[in-house]
C-alpha cells in the first residue's frame, strides 16, 4: 500500500510530492498525460511573488454582456455554456465585492510572496536554468489610473509591494519599438519568469525519482475513502494508499463529488501562442492589461499567453481565440513577425475568489484537495504544495491556512458574507 497517493503531476502535484517526500513520507503520483503536459505545459511562464489582485473585481458586472455577446473578447463564455456556466457566474460577481476582494488580495499575497524561496528549495542547484529573476512591466490603460487602477495602487502600497512608475520615455528605453500608445506602465522588480515551464515540471519530476517517488502513467477514475485506508480505481485496477492528494486540475470535482464536497470548480480554458524566431526580442515579461494577455520570453522564441474562456472542458477548441492573441500583439509591437505560430488551449482549474482550495475534506480526512489557481497554477503551486503537506503531516503551516478550505464555497456561507 502506497503512503501517500497524488492524482495530478502538474506544478501543484509535483511541489505536493516533493514537500511531503521532504516530510519523509513515500509518494505514488498518478498522472495520464505525463509529468507536466497538462496546464503547467501550457503556463504562461510567470513567477510573480508580487501578483495578488483576483479576476473578480469591483466593477466587472458591468462587463457581462460584453462577454456573453464577444466570443473574442480576452474574457467570454461560450454561448452553449452560458447556462451553465451562470452559477459560477453569480458566485464571481458576489466574489467582486470590495470585501470579499479585500479578503482574496490578503490570501493570495500570503500564497505568492515567497514563490522564489519555494522554488529554489524544489529545484534545488537547477534553480537558475529554470527561473529568471528579471522583473517585468505591466502596461497601463489610458492617460490617467482608473478608479480600479487606483484600487489596484492603493492595495499594493497596504501590502508593501515595489514598483516603479515608467513615463512613455523610460518605457520604450527599456522596450525599443513599442507602440505609441504605450505611455504609462509599471515595473515590478521581483517578479520572475520561467523560460520553459515544461522543462521546470521535468526538472522537478526528476528530483522526485532521484529521491524514490514513484510515477504511474494511469488515470485515476474512482476514489474510496474508508476509515483504515483509500482505494483508487484506475484502469479496472485497485491501488491501495493511506492518504491521497487530489491535484487534478479540472478533474478535481469529479474525483471529490462522491467524497462530500461540491466545489465550483470550472475549466477557465486559456489559450497561448507561441511564436518561434519572432522579431521582437524581450529580456522579461510585459502584462498587457487592455489586450488580456501576456508576453514572456521562452526558449526558442515568445509565448502570448492568456485570455479566460468559460466554456465545458471536453468542448472544441476555438483557436481564433489564440490568433486574435497575435492582433494585439502586433498593434502593441507594430512590423511584429515571427516564423511561426502555435496555438495552444488548456482548461485551468478557476474559483470565483481566484484564491486556491487546500486541505482535507470534512467527509473524508484521508482525502486532501489542491486545486483552483486558475491562471496562477505556476505562482501559487509551490507554496500550495508545501501547505496541504503540512496539513497532512499534522504540522505547523507556513501561512494561514483558513482562507484556503475547501468546504468554503456553500451557498449559506456566500449568501452571509455578501450581506
Amino acid at each position: 500500500m502506497d503512503d501517500v497517493a497524488v492524482i495530478g503531476a502538474g506544478i501543484a502535484g509535483l511541489a505536493t510530492a516533493l514537500n511531503l517526500q521532504e516530510r519523509g513520507r513515500s509518494v505514488k503520483l498518478y498522472d495520464p498525460l505525463g509529468v507536466g503536459l497538462g496546464c503547467s505545459w501550457g503556463s504562461g511562464g510567470l513567477i510573480n511573488p508580487d501578483a495578488h489582485l483576483p479576476v473578480a473585481m469591483p466593477g466587472m458586472i458591468r462587463n457581462v454582456p460584453r462577454w456573453l455577446l464577444d466570443p473574442l473578447a480576452p474574457l467570454a463564455v461560450r454561448p452553449a455554456d452560458a447556462l451553465a456556466s451562470l452559477p459560477f457566474l453569480a458566485r464571481w460577481l458576489l466574489a467582486s465585492r470590495p470585501a470579499a476582494v479585500r479578503e482574496g488580495v490578503d490570501a493570495l499575497r500570503a500564497l505568492h510572496r515567497n514563490t522564489l524561496r519555494e522554488y529554489r528549495m524544489l529545484l534545488g542547484d537547477a534553480y537558475p536554468d529554470h527561473v529568471h529573476e528579471r522583473g517585468g512591466i505591466t502596461l497601463l490603460i489610458g492617460e490617467q489610473p482608473s478608479p480600479a487602477e487606483r484600487l489596484a495602487a492603493e492595495l499594493r502600497r497596504e501590502l508593501g509591494i515595489v514598483c516603479e512608475e515608467l513615463d512613455r520615455r523610460e518605457i520604450e528605453a527599456r522596450v525599443p519599438g513599442i507602440a505609441s500608445h504605450a505611455r504609462r506602465a509599471l515595473y515590478f522588480p521581483g517578479n520572475a519568469h520561467t523560460p520553459d515551464p515544461a522543462a521546470l515540471c521535468v526538472a522537478l519530476g526528476d528530483r522526485f525519482r532521484e529521491q524514490g517517488g514513484a510515477f504511474r502513467s494511469i488515470k485515476v477514475d474512482r476514489i474510496v475513502a474508508g476509515d483504515d485506508f483509500c482505494t483508487l480505481w484506475a484502469g479496472g485496477e485497485a491501488h491501495l494508499a493511506d492518504q491521497v492528494v487530489v491535484a487534478a486540475g479540472a478533474r478535481t470535482p469529479t474525483l471529490v463529488k462522491p467524497l462530500g464536497l461540491k466545489i465550483p470548480l470550472v475549466a477557465e480554458r486559456g489559450y497561448h501562442l507561441q511564436l518561434v524566431d519572432p522579431s521582437l526580442e524581450l529580456s522579461a515579461p510585459m502584462i498587457y492589461r487592455e489586450g488580456g494577455f501576456a508576453l514572456t520570453p521562452m526558449r526558442g522564441g515568445m509565448r502570448l499567453g492568456g485570455t479566460v474562456e468559460i466554456a465545458d472542458a471536453d468542448a472544441p477548441p476555438n483557436y481564433a481565440r489564440a490568433e486574435a492573441l497575435w492582433g494585439r500583439a502586433q498593434r502593441l509591437f507594430p512590423g511584429l513577425t515571427a516564423a511561426d505560430k502555435r496555438p495552444w488551449m488548456g482548461s485551468r482549474p478557476a474559483l470565483p475568489d481566484s484564491v486556491p482550495a487546500i486541505g482535507r475534506l470534512l467527509r473524508a480526512p484521508r482525502v486532501a484537495i489542491v486545486a483552483g489557481h486558475g491562471h496562477d497554477g505556476m505562482i501559487g503551486g509551490p507554496a500550495s504544495g508545501r501547505l496541504v503537506s503540512e496539513l497532512i503531516c499534522g504540522q505547523a503551516t507556513h501561512i494561514e491556512h483558513r482562507p484556503y478550505r475547501p468546504d468554503r464555497f456553500g451557498w449559506s456561507t456566500v449568501l452571509r458574507q455578501a450581506w
